[in-house]
C-alpha cells in the first residue's frame, strides 16, 4: 500500500496554514513557518509553555525522504513521483501526525512534552533528537586501535 496522502492535491501552503491554526488553537504562543532557499516551506516552529516556561519546538517536513518513498513504493503512479507532490504529501502527513499527537495528549495518554520532546530546540539551534543522535553516533563509533 502506498504512503499515506500520496494522491493529495492540497497545496503545502494551505496545509501549513491549517497546521498553524491547529497549534494556535491548542495553546501555542507563537507559530511560524520556516522556508528553504527556494522559498518553499521547510518546517514549522512554535513556542509552547511547558511547566509555565516557554519551550521552542521545530517540526521539519522531510521532502527528500517523501520523494524517495514515492519513487520506490509500489502503487504510486509516475505522475505522483515528483518534488512538488512530495512537498504536498509531506506536509499533509505532518498535519496528520500533529493531530494524532495532540489527540493522545488530550486523551491523557501522554503529556505534551513527552510527545514533542524530540522536537524541542536547544539553545544551539539543534533539536533534542539531533543532539541525542550526534551523541549516540559518537559513542557508537568503534574505538581507535592502539598503536
Amino acid at each position: 500500500m502506498p504512503i499515506k496522502n500520496y494522491t493529495t492535491e492540497v497545496d503545502a501552503g494551505k496545509t501549513c496554514g491549517e497546521i498553524t491554526g491547529i497549534l494556535a488553537s491548542k495553546g501555542a504562543r507563537r507559530v511560524q513557518i520556516d522556508y528553504d532557499e527556494s522559498s518553499q516551506p521547510a518546517s514549522v516552529s512554535f513556542v509552547y509553555l511547558v511547566y509555565n516556561m516557554p519551550v521552542f519546538f521545530k517540526l521539519p517536513c522531510n521532502v527528500d525522504g517523501v520523494l524517495k518513498c514515492l519513487k520506490t513504493q509500489k502503487g504510486v503512479p509516475y505522475s505522483c513521483q515528483n518534488r512538488e507532490q512530495a512537498r504536498r504529501v509531506g506536509w499533509r502527513i505532518l498535519k496528520n501526525w500533529l493531530e494524532a499527537q495532540i489527540a493522545i495528549v488530550e486523551a491523557g495518554a501522554a503529556q505534551f512534552s513527552e510527545v514533542f520532546l524530540p522536537y524541542a530546540v536547544h539553545r544551539d539551534g539543534k533539536t533534542m533528537f539531533q543532539l541525542f543522535d550526534e551523541e549516540y553516533q559518537q559513542k557508537a563509533l568503534p574505538e581507535p586501535s592502539s598503536v
